[in-house]
């Protein structure tokens, strides 16, 4: 709640007045960071969270696929959507990459990353070219 309103002091009060953290607290806490333009809190974060051992869920991804799109991090973009695991990564984390690709002027890699990945692109892949196509 706290994030949604950009109170990311209180919501950090919150999230630290938790004993052990589980997957949904560290994700609450990274969206918060990483939609309010603080990137690099958001990645810090997520880092700290892999390193305590607890497992990053597919919104956890979205949250730092979105962070770098805003970011123009293009490589750790790659990186972490190549990194996830557990079920892999969906058509939103697609599209977050092509968000990524699109928005530094990689229209190309974003094309091919549209008709490369594993799922037909749907209205938010087009969108996320569209944007960069606009932009660039």
């Amino acid at each position: 709640m706290y994030s949604k309103c950009g109170r990311l002091d209180c919501a950090n009060r919150a999230f630290e007045s938790i004993d052990k953290p589980d997957s949904a607290a560290w994700t609450a806490i990274i969206c918060g960071y990483a939609y309010h333009g603080n990137v690099f809190e958001a990645l810090t974060l997520f880092k700290i969270m892999q390193n305590s051992g607890v497992k990053p869920n597919s919104i956890t991804f979205i949250a730092v696929l979105a962070a770098c799109s805003h970011s123009s991090l293009v490589t750790e973009g790659k990186q972490y959507l190549e990194s996830m695991s557990k079920g892999g990564p969906t058509i939103d984390h697609y599209d977050c990459m092509i968000d990524v690709y699109s928005r530094v002027g990689q229209l190309q890699k974003a094309l091919n990353l549209i008709y490369s990945m594993p799922f037909e692109p749907d209205a938010m892949s087009w969108k996320s070219l569209l944007g960069g196509c606009w932009m660039h």
